[in-house]
């Protein structure tokens, strides 16, 4: 009796295609962690409410809204995905770990000042910088649906 086994798999013709996987992968978690990001500043879970002196500041200078990390915008639309993962405007590290500032802004006679923060006055963390659950469930699952229909394709 003669037993013979006949493959239908190769990993060599998978491995061919590995590096593309995981570039596509790269490229969907830099995409979907920017997206991740702005999601996050649209939630504000977890931020400290701004402080009235704060609302009074952004009233004077005519922003209105309440929401943190939100008087212009500028923040939330530097936040886009690069080739080295995601850039934003630099002040947005601080505000994502929290900070003291050099100088805070005083309203008196209708004029805006910036005083010497000589009280040690803090910026609380209001941490965005981090990925959510529903953007590595998605990045996983484009990974898998790729890598399963480059099995099924290459693997012959």
């Amino acid at each position: 009796m003669k037993l013979s086994i006949k493959s239908t798999f190769t990993f060599l013709r998978v491995n061919r295609q590995i590096k593309s996987l995981i570039q596509n992968t790269n490229q969907d978690l830099r995409q979907d962690s920017a997206q991740g990001l702005k999601a996050n500043i649209d939630k504000g879970d977890g931020f400290e409410q701004l402080q009235d002196s704060t609302l009074a500041v952004r009233k004077f200078q005519g922003i209105s809204g309440s929401k943190p990390l939100f008087a212009t915008g500028s923040l939330y639309d530097s936040i886009k995905s690069n080739e080295d993962g995601v850039e934003m405007n630099k002040y947005g590290v601080y505000q994502h770990r929290g900070y003291t500032p050099k100088k805070i802004p005083l309203i008196k006679d209708k004029t805006l000042f910036y005083i010497k923060n000589r009280k040690g006055i803090k910026v609380p963390a209001r941490a965005f910088i981090k990925p959510s659950k529903e953007v590595l469930q998605k990045v996983a699952d484009k990974f898998f649906g790729r890598f399963l229909k480059l099995f099924k394709k290459k693997a012959r």
